[in-house]
């Protein structure tokens, strides 16, 4: 089994390479939601091992253990929490863009501002996170630093309850945002599949009355020559019979 500190390292470099993933590439809106909500689910997943990790080492005797128990179920867990807010409130303005933009309600040039101000966002951000966990990872062996830390600890109860139920909550929601996205993904294709034969029958019943229209000209062409060609006229209006759509 990793020791805390192992699991907090592995943990920092998991961050990294989300932030990295927003900073290099300016993913469209599809990927951007796709990676959003898959970052969301594995970033709570692998926390809720090391949250329950750390619970093992609530009464550790050895003070960096018990420093870094105190600290990943509480103020890393309050980071973390944020960070996932921020992602999942993205994902919500992303859904909604995505709406907005199949609609025309949106421009162009603006939707593609949020996507590049979204990917900014989360990458700096996810450095912020990172950041705070080295920081907390640095204060290991301060042994001054650490007393003051556990004496403040042994007077309040431990959060991680809480933040176990709401890194919970943001799995639910994010599972239920994602649903409602492919079930509005595909709502979306049927219609735009229903509008498509709509337009294909428009396009076939234009080209019907206009065979109509022509074989109708060259009837009354017919009627206005000097003498009636009965023979030309009748083969004319069988030639409408057969191309009319009414038959």
């Amino acid at each position: 089994m990793k020791d805390l500190k192992e699991y907090l390292n592995t943990y920092k470099a998991d961050v990294e390479v989300v932030a990295l993933s927003y900073g290099q590439s300016n993913h469209l809106s599809g990927s951007l939601m796709s990676y959003i909500s898959t970052d969301i689910i594995n970033l709570i997943n692998i926390y809720l091992e090391i949250g329950a990790a750390a619970e093992t080492k609530a009464e550790d005797t050895d003070p960096n253990i018990l420093f870094l128990s105190y600290r990943i179920r509480s103020e890393i867990a309050y980071e973390l929490k944020d960070y996932l807010i921020l992602m999942r409130n993205i994902y919500v303005e992303g859904l909604k863009a995505d709406a907005y933009r199949s609609d025309n309600r949106l421009s162009i040039e603006a939707y593609e501002n949020f996507l590049k101000d979204s990917n900014a966002i989360l990458h700096e951000a996810g450095n912020s996170l990172s950041q705070y966990i080295t920081n907390i990872l640095s204060q290991i062996g301060n042994e001054k630093f650490v007393n003051q830390d556990l004496e403040y600890y042994k007077l309040v109860e431990s959060p991680w309850k809480v933040y176990n139920a709401q890194f919970d909550e943001l799995t639910n929601q994010i599972s239920n945002l994602k649903n409602q996205a492919d079930n509005y993904s595909n709502f979306s294709n049927a219609f735009a599949n229903i509008n498509s034969q709509v337009n294909d029958l428009l396009e076939s019943i234009d080209k019907e009355v206009e065979v109509i229209n022509v074989a109708t000209q060259a009837i009354s062409d017919e009627f206005t020559e000097e003498h009636l060609n009965s023979t030309n006229t009748n083969e004319r209006i069988e030639r409408l019979e057969t191309a009319s759509i009414y038959k």
